[in-house]
């Protein structure tokens, strides 16, 4: 199943479930989640069919001090509609690393993606390489 929710486990053992409307939060898998801060960043997604805009990559951000979310526009070459991936951050560029899994392509087939992103956070931008 796929999911446009938040599922938080309180420290005191509470669970929370916060649901998005799907013009918000469409529902998504196989992303990344990247806690920098008080943010956690949600890239990529496999998601439904009718859904993937290929070539374009999903970023939504989550404040996890009140639950909102939002979608990031970026700009700069991205991997594209992206899935089953890795994302790590580093703080001494500011970055989110982007890397493997797969890209849903033009033709509507699943290819790998061999090269390396950067998602700049304060920028908004994405490079390959570094």
């Amino acid at each position: 199943s796929i999911y446009n929710d938040v599922v938080v486990e309180c420290p005191n053992g509470e669970i929370r479930i916060f649901v998005y409307p799907k013009d918000t939060f469409p529902p998504t898998d196989h992303h990344t989640s990247t806690l920098v801060g008080d943010r956690i960043f949600l890239i990529g997604s496999l998601g439904y069919v009718n859904l993937r805009r290929p070539g374009e990559t999903p970023v939504y951000v989550l404040d996890t001090l009140g639950f909102s979310i939002s979608e990031m526009e970026t700009e700069g070459d991205g991997p594209g509609w992206i899935s089953c991936h890795t994302a790590t951050y580093d703080s001494s560029l500011g970055t989110i690393r982007v890397e493997g899994g797969q890209v849903w392509s033009e033709d509507g087939t699943m290819v790998p993606n061999d090269q390396v992103f950067h998602l700049d956070l304060k920028e908004h931008a994405w490079t390959t390489g570094i």
